[in-house]
This record gives C-alpha cells, sequence and structure tokens, in this order.
C-alpha cells in the first residue's frame, strides 16, 4: 500500500513537471514571436520612420513595373526591408549561438548518448527559434518575392520540423543543437550583408575581414556540423524507425543543400571565384542581379527617398540611378527626356 502511494506521487509530480514544461515551451514561443515581430518594427521604425513597406516581386518584369511607376519604389522599399531584416536576424544569431554553446558546454561534458539527449533548456531554446523562424517567414512572404526567398522558405521549414520534433518525442535535442552551431556563422553573413546593403565597397579592408571571417566561419561553424549530421544520420539508419529516418533525411540533406548554394553565392559574390553575371534576378546579391541599381545607395541616402511612387518625379529617379556606378547608360536617355520636357 504504502509503495503504491509513492509510485502514484511520484507519478504526479512527474506529470506535474511535464505540464509546467509544456507551459513554459508554449510560452516562449509566444513571447519569441511577439518579441521579433516587435523588434522588426522597432527596427523599422528607428531607421526608416516606417512600419511597413511595398513587396518587391523578382519575377515581375522590370520594364513592366517601371511603366506604371513603381520600379524605383520598389526598389528603394526592397533596401530597406532589407536591412532592417538583416539586423533583426543578426540579433537572432547572437542570442542563438550564446545558447547553444552554454548548452553544449553544460550538458555535453556530463552525458554519453549526446544526439539523443533531451533537457529543458533545449526545449526552451528550440521554442525561441521557432517563434523567430515564424515571425521571420511572416516577414519574408510580406515583404519580397524571388527565388532567394523560396530557399529561405525552404530552410524554415527545415528550421521548423527540427526546432519542433524534439519538443514533442523529447529526444535528438542534442544533434538538433549540434546542427544549431550554425548559427554562429550566421552573424558574419548578416553582417556581411549589412555592409554589403549600405554600400561598402568590396575593396575595403574592412569588408574584406569580414567576408574571410564569414568563409572560414562557414566551412568550421556550418559544413563541418553539416557533415556530423550525414554521419550521425548514416549511424541511425539501423537503430531509428523509418519515418524518422525520412524525416532526418530530409531536415539533414536540406541543410546540406542550402548550405552548398548559399557557399556557391558567396564565393561567387566575394570574388573568391569567377562567374559570368548571372541572366535573371535571382534576389540572392542585389548587386549581381540584373537590372538591380541600388547598388551604392547608403543607409542614409536611402532614408530620405520619396516614399510614394506617385510622387517619385523624374528627377528624383535620376538622382536615384545617379548613385550608381553602372548605371552611366541611363543618364543621357533621362538628360533627354527631361529637356523634352522642359
Amino acid at each position: 500500500m504504502y509503495n503504491n502511494a509513492t509510485v502514484q506521487k511520484n507519478d504526479d509530480e512527474t506529470n506535474g513537471i511535464f505540464q509546467k514544461n509544456n507551459i513554459q515551451i508554449i510560452t516562449m514561443i509566444v513571447f519569441s514571436l511577439l518579441f521579433f515581430r516587435l523588434a522588426t518594427y522597432i527596427v523599422r521604425w528607428y531607421f526608416f520612420k516606417s512600419l511597413l513597406f511595398k513587396t518587391r516581386n523578382y519575377f515581375e518584369s522590370s520594364k513592366k513595373s517601371k511603366e506604371n511607376g513603381t520600379y524605383f519604389s520598389h526598389l528603394k522599399h526592397n533596401k530597406k526591408w532589407r536591412i532592417s531584416n538583416e539586423f533583426v536576424s543578426c540579433f537572432h544569431a547572437f542570442i542563438c549561438s550564446i545558447w547553444v554553446f552554454g548548452n553544449i558546454l553544460y550538458y555535453f561534458k556530463t552525458y554519453i548518448d549526446i544526439e539523443n539527449l533531451y533537457v529543458h533548456s533545449f526545449g526552451l531554446m528550440f521554442a525561441m527559434i521557432f517563434g523567430y523562424t515564424v515571425s521571420d517567414t511572416m516577414d519574408l512572404i510580406a515583404n519580397e518575392w524571388s527565388i532567394r526567398i523560396i530557399v529561405l522558405l525552404f530552410h524554415h521549414i527545415l528550421v521548423s520540423i527540427a526546432s519542433i520534433y524534439p519538443i514533442i518525442v523529447k529526444k535528438f535535442g542534442g544533434i538538433i543543437l549540434i546542427g544549431f552551431i550554425m548559427e554562429f556563422n550566421s552573424i558574419f553573413l548578416h553582417i556581411r550583408s549589412l555592409l554589403n546593403y549600405n554600400g561598402c565597397s568590396k575593396q575595403h579592408i574592412g569588408y574584406k575581414i569580414i567576408a574571410i571571417l564569414n568563409l572560414l566561419t562557414f566551412l568550421i561553424f556550418r559544413l563541418f556540423p553539416n557533415a556530423y549530421l550525414v554521419y550521425y544520420f548514416i549511424k541511425a539508419i539501423k537503430i531509428v524507425i523509418w519515418y524518422e529516418i525520412c524525416m532526418l533525411f530530409i531536415v539533414i540533406f536540406g541543410l546540406l543543400f542550402t548550405n552548398i548554394i548559399l557557399l556557391y553565392r558567396l564565393l561567387t559574390a566575394d570574388g573568391f571565384i569567377k562567374n559570368s553575371k548571372p541572366r535573371f534576378k535571382d534576389g540572392f546579391d542585389i548587386e549581381t542581379d540584373v537590372g538591380s541599381n541600388y547598388t551604392s545607395v547608403t543607409l542614409d541616402e536611402i532614408s530620405l527617398v520619396s516614399e510614394s511612387p506617385t510622387k517619385c518625379t523624374i528627377n528624383e529617379n535620376s538622382r536615384f540611378l545617379q548613385l550608381n556606378d553602372n548605371t552611366e547608360l541611363l543618364k543621357p536617355n533621362i538628360t533627354s527626356f527631361n529637356k523634352s520636357i522642359n
């Protein structure tokens, strides 16, 4: 009788802790979502005094958008949105990196089966990442349509699966934590993008340092962990149930696919390898996209441009184009057009 009462008491305590942990995880997801949405709007307002931006569609014909007067306005808004989005993403990567390495240092030294390890701290971190992923997905869909966005949405789906499934089954926490080591490289990746969007010359020593650090951390903290994930997948084939193997395959090799694409784009964009100029706008690197004319617009300059396409005069468009070195051929046409009007 005493033993039964003790077992019942232990079960009740376990259920209570389980319910408490689940409530904390749900709360963390909601808090993370709201926090990063709020951070997004704060950054937008601080830099550009605007909360909403016009959506840029890279699949739309540039000729058509120029004819209807939306091209230059959407171009400017897309640059503003990218700067604010990269800033928030960099902040998330910084928080995530601290949490990841803290968990690794604290838990991995005391456990043997680290890949299948799951503790509540892992769950809270995964919940935070999932909340951010939902927020960023909303931001991507609302502000841009391009091949780049499609790749990022695919990546976000993989991250969401990797974040939620360990919370549900209470395992695979360690191997997912190893995967999130990649976020450390994301810090340099976002800093590079911010410098790029703010018109920093790629010949500048500061940009070159960030580009090299980005490449080195990409190899060490992104490709090496991804290689370990592939190694774990090969080991897990014989011991993990089939539908979990399918899930692991999609997540691990999906991440490998996106990382290879990203590495190639970085190597070509920063001049580590040479390639021909792309024939279409994919949205990955603005300065290499066909028809993209705001390579050297700085943060201060872009915050002063007109918000409304109907108010964007020919003189404003001329000033906007003249900020770029690659639009010399367009200047005579604009000048002659102004003279004909006058």
